[in-house]
């Protein structure tokens, strides 16, 4: 089934921007990979936002009365005066004096001003009703890398089993630890758009030069992508003269140690190395090798890079800094009453350590294995304590999104991929990237971030909840005058009514046309 890079498809929404090629169309519309996507997303009924439902509530019992009273009114003016046209138009007139016709024009007045005054921090609102929402959440959701962290890449630290490297600026990287670095590099594309490709490229350049000037000639023969299952990517790359090739592999720790097959004590001897980066907030891959593979007959080559035999060779350690304004934005939602989780792909470790430094309420960390195991009771019981979820899969967001719901939250979520769709749209809130979001995660949510900047989710909320008081404020005012005017026409009918009681109290006067009280008994 299609899932990995390293499979030869073309998934709809796939841009070519060089080359040339032939393509076989297996499937189109809803049984594409993207129409899978939409059909989830198709599959998620949007909410109504809370606040509408009050106002219909309420203004459903205001009908009940002004039917009731008008009602009343005409039953009583018809039987005790005779007239019953007076009667329809009194019931009629009490029946609309009851009613809060202003209700449509304050909330489309109301909303109208919210959508302008929160474009002013750069914040686009696709669905105007996210806002009355806004001063509601609970809960949000939000990303580690390029919402918490500024996406900027600097190798940090680079280990072997016995030697190590400190990025200070002076200090060259020795010959040891030049071959991690190598091998890194040569698992990286010869083109490289993601910042840790970009981040290996660039102290290679500067470490490295003639390394980085052999990767160049270099030739790629095959490379595994990621896959669902394996978090590593790996490159066979032979140079020219060379019959046998060499496969560089890099990634999650714990997809290299699993293509190493170390044994238990050097396996623990790694753990404690990458826990001391994770400590610091450092985002950790692993780097391998394998040697001497015959590539004459490229068909034999394995399907997975499992099928070779690597050798481990270091560790690569990723500095991606804090953003300056997110321990102060975490705080203002924490005194507004606003919990922040943090859902990311990386080392629980990596996420505890920037979780503590971003200052989020908890930092017990709930990873996407465990999340596989549990049943939805269990997930909705462990949400309510869980602040971090480290190494996420993104079909759990949506998981971790309707747990949240089940357990009475008004959730809003951010997300920029095209998986992150329906979480996105499962959220009361769906709040995409303008920045580096997809198109699909842009049309699945209320509201797009033009700079990616998490700071700015936290000004949404504010005026959010000062356009939801201003609302409420107004609603209020409504009901207030609509009161007094009630009143005054069930009392101006209660008047006449009482002036046909009074006529009916004293009939059966004298002959002489004098009014008699009747007798008490």
């Amino acid at each position: 089934m299609p899932g990995g890079e390293d499979l030869p498809y073309i998934f709809a929404g796939t841009l070519v921007v060089r080359g040339t090629g032939k393509a076989l169309v297996h499937a189109t519309g809803i049984k594409s990979e993207m129409g899978k996507i939409g059909r989830a997303l198709g599959s998620i009924e949007t909410e109504q936002p809370r606040l509408q439902r009050q106002i219909h509530s309420f203004v459903r019992i205001f009908v009940i009365i002004g039917v009731l009273l008008g009602g009343l009114i005409v039953l009583l003016f018809g039987l005790l005066r005779g007239s019953w046209l007076d009667a329809m138009l009194g019931g009629i007139s009490i029946g609309m004096s009851s009613l809060p016709e202003e209700f449509p024009l304050v909330l489309a007045v109301f909303m109208a001003m919210g959508v302008w005054r929160i474009s002013q921090a750069r914040v686009l609102t696709r669905r105007a009703s996210a806002i009355e929402a806004l001063g509601a959440t609970t809960v949000l959701c939000t990303d580690k890398t390029g919402t918490l962290t500024e996406n900027r890449m600097t190798i940090d630290s680079i280990l072997s089993e016995d030697a190590s490297w400190q990025q200070d600026g002076k200090t060259p990287v020795a010959d040891k630890i030049q071959e991690i670095l190598k091998a890194a590099l040569f698992a990286c594309p010869q083109d490289p758009t993601d910042p840790m490709d970009m981040a290996v490229h660039t102290l290679a350049e500067a470490q490295i030069g003639p390394g980085k000037a052999s990767f160049a000639k270099a030739k790629l023969i095959r490379a595994y992508g990621l896959r669902p299952d394996f978090f590593a990517v790996a490159n066979i790359m032979t140079t020219i003269g060379n019959e046998n090739s060499t496969a560089y592999a890099k990634g999650a720790l714990e997809a290299i140690t699993e293509l190493c097959q170390l044994p238990e004590d050097r396996l623990t001897n790694i753990r404690k190395q990458v826990d001391a980066l994770a400590l610091d907030g450092v985002r950790v891959l692993g780097v391998a090798k394998a040697s001497n593979i015959d590539v004459s007959q490229e068909q034999n080559l394995p399907e997975s890079p499992r099928g070779l035999n690597f050798e481990y060779v270091g560790l690569i350690g990723f500095a991606d800094p804090l953003r300056a304004n997110a321990p102060g934005a975490i705080s203002e939602c924490r005194a507004a009453g606003i919990r922040v989780i943090m859902i990311t792909g990386d080392y629980p470790a990596t996420a505890r350590a920037i979780g503590l430094q971003a200052g989020l309420d908890s930092t017990e960390v709930l990873s996407g294995d465990d999340i596989e195991t549990m049943s939805d009771d269990s997930l909705a019981l462990r949400v309510k304590s869980t602040s971090i979820f480290a190494r996420i899969r993104l079909n759990q967001k949506l998981r971790i999104v309707q747990s949240l719901k089940a357990n009475g939250d008004i959730v809003a979520m951010t997300g920029d991929g095209v998986n992150d769709a329906p979480a996105i749209k499962s959220a009361h809130i769906g709040i995409a990237m303008g920045g580096r979001g997809t198109d699909v995660a842009r049309e699945a949510s209320a509201i797009v971030l033009l700079d990616d900047d998490f700071g700015s989710i936290v000004k949404t909320i504010r005026m959010g909840r000062r356009i939801y008081d201003n609302l409420r404020k107004a609603i209020e005012y409504i009901v207030a005058v609509h009161i007094p005017i009630v009143c005054m026409v069930a009392g101006f009918f209660s008047l006449l009514l009482l002036e046909t009681i009074k006529s009916l109290w004293f009939r059966g006067g004298s002959g002489d046309g004098k009014a008699r009280l009747p007798r008490q008994t």
